[in-house]
């Protein structure tokens, strides 16, 4: 199981870095915008 767990974090990283990303591109003043 601890073999998963260290791809599975990359793979969250990966996607909270590029949904952050799609977010300030959609997004670009933030929630006030």
């Amino acid at each position: 199981m601890a073999g998963l767990i260290q791809p599975a974090a990359v793979v969250v990283l990966f996607g909270i870095a590029y949904g952050f990303k799609f977010f300030s591109a959609k997004f670009p003043n933030g929630l006030r915008g």
